[in-house]
């Protein structure tokens, strides 16, 4: 696993990037992550040719191997969400094997955490992306 100081942002020069694919939602001109569990708090806002961490606190980010997986999730969910687009994007992979984040059990008050592990078959959990379009 390759690391980053915190701060700082990787660079072709200073090692080598994967090359995936991202399924996102574009509205009103902005890309979010596209988001299963339909959680504001949880959204990822993506900025093309710039660097988007996983939120402190929260789980990692997916993207897909390759293209053909991408398109095929698309189309299993543009009923959905009939704004989503596909970017190639580079990314730095993620330790985690579940995707995940945190929210506050309405009857207890307490803090937990939602995961989920039965992910698409080509699905990569990364720390940080990056969209090429």
């Amino acid at each position: 696993m390759r690391t980053w100081v915190e701060g700082s942002t990787p660079s072709s020069e200073t090692f080598f990037m994967p090359i995936g694919y991202k399924v996102v939602s574009v509205d009103c001109g902005k890309i979010f992550s596209f988001n299963f569990e339909l959680k504001h708090e949880a959204y990822t806002i993506y900025t093309p040719y710039k660097w988007t961490r996983r939120k402190h606190g929260f789980g990692p980010l997916a993207l897909f191997k390759d293209l053909d997986t991408a398109i095929r999730f698309r189309k299993a969910y543009c009923m959905y969400d009939n704004s989503l687009q596909v970017f190639k994007c580079r990314y730095m992979p993620s330790n985690d094997n579940a995707l995940w984040y945190p929210y506050i059990h309405v009857s207890s008050g307490m803090l937990h955490t939602s995961s989920r592990h039965n992910l698409p078959a080509g699905t990569i959990l990364a720390d940080m992306i990056k969209l090429l379009p």
